[in-house]
């Protein structure tokens, strides 16, 4: 089972991790375009012993510092910065986007604070929301390189990989030594499967850093999907050499040999990857898939299950678990996964085609409509979603809606006009419909009424009674 969801395991997300918030230093500028005032030395002297203790991992004595900064002067912008983002590392999500409000509100020019609320809204899945704040830290000026990765990687997250290699060619073009910057591109290149200029930019990145193993491994695979196998095996032994016992690497080359169906190598990597790291998840969900390739569909459902018990938010493994389940004719507990993958991912349209599929099966035929029409909202063009829509229109009476998206199957995947739809007979009579609605346009106005009672018996008599 080969499917699309599988890839986006390349992707590194710079915006869900705590290094995309920006600490702020005390200047008089920020962002060099709203000046702040200068501060008194008592409230001075709190803000670098915050900076010193939060330097130090002391977090609570840390959050205490910038407190007392800013009871000595509650104008102290950078000191509620700083304090938010050290909330947010403790979990009070809430209070960190409180304190960027409050240094937004000092400073309205304050690029970092706007920043910082995007990464905090990333990281708790709204990509809207981050996207709009990593847009005003942009607006805010003068815009800094990680402004564009940041945004660039919430654009990823909800399939807008055009924007995102837009964002992170502006951010190369400011720094073209920011190798986080040709990772992501080259990640998202690869979601595209646009391998060759993925592997310039990780060899660019490799120009900058050449002792990262993930690099090396990471153009390893992509050499692969282009045919040169020996390039590929240099860059892995490589990054063993540099990372002999990492598990990451053992699931990138078992992802690897799995694309090229050497199902045993690939299996061997996968078990190694756990055993080296039982926390990693990505390593359940590839050998689930090769579990079910090699015929154990038992050993993949609990590959999958176990890959949830590892990370609840494994998204990969929902799928995976829910098609095991499918098999297994146990269509509620794969809606129940579905239902998960959707709350996981709801800017992936394949979560609500792979559900609508599902309801379509199970009879909810309104389900299954509104899931299909999310999934095309969301850019679909599979032939199969509006092949399928097709069909829940028809049962609902849409008849013209129903050839619509018919016509549109056919236009995306010739094969489709040799299915039908119930109530629908064959894409002859379509075409036949074509005709007589040509007709009807050119009919004289004492004849279109009649004409189109003549189309809507014709259109009825199409579908079964």
């Amino acid at each position: 089972m080969k499917i699309l969801w599988k890839t986006l395991l390349v992707i590194v997300l710079v915006a869900l991790a705590a290094d995309a918030r920006v600490q702020a230093e005390d200047i008089g500028f920020i962002d060099g375009t709203s000046f702040t005032g200068f501060h008194s030395a008592a409230a001075t002297g709190c803000f670098e012993l915050g900076k010193e203790l939060s330097f130090k991992g002391d977090k609570a004595a840390a959050i205490a510092a910038y407190t007392n900064a800013i009871k000595f002067d509650p104008q102290y912008a950078s000191a509620y910065v700083n304090r938010g983002n050290l909330l947010a590392d403790i979990g009070d999500s809430q209070g960190c986007i409180a304190d960027q409000l409050k240094a937004i509100s000092i400073s309205p020019h304050y690029g970092f604070a706007y920043n910082n609320i995007g990464a905090e809204l990333a990281n708790h899945g709204d990509m809207a929301g981050a996207i709009l704040n990593y847009t005003r830290a942009i607006d805010a000026g003068p815009s800094r390189v990680w402004h564009y990765c940041n945004r660039a990687a919430a654009r990823g997250e909800i399939g807008d990989l055009q924007g995102q290699l837009t964002d992170l060619t502006i951010a190369l073009n400011m720094d073209p030594n920011y190798i986080d910057a040709y990772r992501q591109r080259a990640d998202a290149e690869c979601q595209l499967h646009s391998f060759q200029p993925a592997i310039f930019d990780f060899s660019s990145a490799i120009a900058i850093d050449k002792k990262s193993p993930y690099l090396y491994a990471s153009r390893g695979f992509a050499r692969s999907e282009l045919g040169d196998q020996s390039g590929a095996d240099q860059d892995f032994t490589e990054a063993f050499r540099l990372a002999p016992d990492d598990a990451w690497i053992y699931w990138k080359r078992g992802f690897m040999r799995e694309n090229l169906k050497d199902y045993p190598g690939a299996l061997k990597d996968y078990d190694m990857a756990i055993s080296l790291d039982p926390q990693l998840p990505n390593s359940y969900d590839g050998r689930g898939c090769v579990l079910e390739k090699l015929g154990d569909h038992k050993g993949a459902l609990a590959s999958f299950s176990q890959g949830i018990v590892v990370d609840s938010g494994n998204y990969t493994c929902y799928a995976g678990r829910a098609f095991q389940r499918i098999q297994k004719q146990d269509l509620k507990g794969a809606l129940d996964d579905l239902n998960q993958l959707v709350l996981l991912k709801p800017y992936y349209n394949d979560s609500y085609r792979w559900r609508g599929n599902l309801l379509f099966r199970m009879g909810d035929r309104a389900g299954a409509l509104k899931d299909y029409n999310k999934c095309i909202a969301l850019g679909s063009k599979a032939a199969w979603v509006f092949y399928r829509r097709a069909c829940c229109l028809a049962y609902t009476g849409d008849k013209l809606g129903a050839i619509s998206d018919y016509k549109r199957a056919v236009s995306l995947d010739s094969s489709y006009g040799r299915r039908t739809i119930p109530g629908l007979v064959t894409w002859c009579q379509v075409d036949q419909l074509n005709c007589f609605l040509s007709e009807i346009v050119a009919a004289s106005a004492s004849m279109r009424d009649v004409a189109t009672e003549l189309m809507n018996r014709f259109v009825a008599s199409l579908f079964r009674t």
